[in-house]
């Protein structure tokens, strides 16, 4: 009898011991697959996160300001050239301004130099698809003396710097040499002259030849 009174404690002893083994087990499983969900949402979280910041930049950039400036061939024919400044961004652009080493100008000839630099000074306000285009250097030619060239200088560079409507700036630096981009970019043709058969009529002839030759210019760059 006492042999049995110790078989039943044993087993029951045992059952306990492998009831908690049992237990613990789960509890060791239960708590290995909540690390995993952890692990995996926290992935999930994460690349939520990433793609999240990478959209808000984008928008950012997207929907940021965007101001250029460019010299190009001039309106006013060979030697001449321009500065366009545009916005092609999708947002307004503030306090747009330029900081460059101001240039001597070129004697009482020089019709360019004061107006360019006052409104290189003057802060712009640029709307999206704004742009504005103004005399940058200029080739001054006359009977029986050699062209010369008055404005900024054949090589410059321009600081430009605006603002968002949050307040944020931006800055980028623009050079330019106009002897290095005028060595290799196209100019509209002059039209042909008419050297005999005047007559008369010279002067007004004279008049719709020169009325032509800047025509032809004038065409020549919107095709550009």
């Amino acid at each position: 009898m006492d042999n049995i009174l110790l078989w039943v404690s044993a087993l029951g002893t045992l059952t306990a011991v492998m009831f908690a083994a049992v237990t613990a087990i789960g509890t060791l499983a239960t708590a290995a697959f909540t690390a995993l969900l952890w692990w995996v949402a926290k992935r999930a979280l994460g690349g939520t996160n990433t793609q999240l910041q990478l959209l808000r930049e984008q928008a950012e950039r997207d929907g940021r300001p965007y101001v250029t400036a460019d010299v190009v061939p001039g309106m006013h024919g060979g030697g001449s050239w321009d500065l366009v400044i545009s916005n092609s961004g999708r947002s307004i652009a503030l306090d747009t301004k330029f900081a460059f080493d101001v240039w001597p100008r070129g004697g009482k000839d020089d019709h360019v130099s004061e107006d360019l630099i006052r409104f290189l000074k003057e802060p712009q306000t640029l709307v999206p698809g704004a742009r504005k285009r103004v005399v940058w250097r200029s080739q001054i030619k006359r009977s029986g003396t050699p062209a010369f060239s008055v404005g900024a200088p054949e090589g410059h560079t321009l600081v430009l710097t605006y603002s968002d409507e949050l307040g944020k700036q931006y800055r980028t630096e623009f050079s330019f040499n106009s002897s290095t981009i005028g060595a290799a970019a196209p100019m509209p043709q002059e039209g042909s002259r008419t050297t005999a058969g005047l007559g008369d009529q010279r002067a007004i002839l004279t008049d719709i030849d020169y009325a032509l030759r800047t025509l032809n210019i004038h065409v020549g760059e919107l095709r550009r």
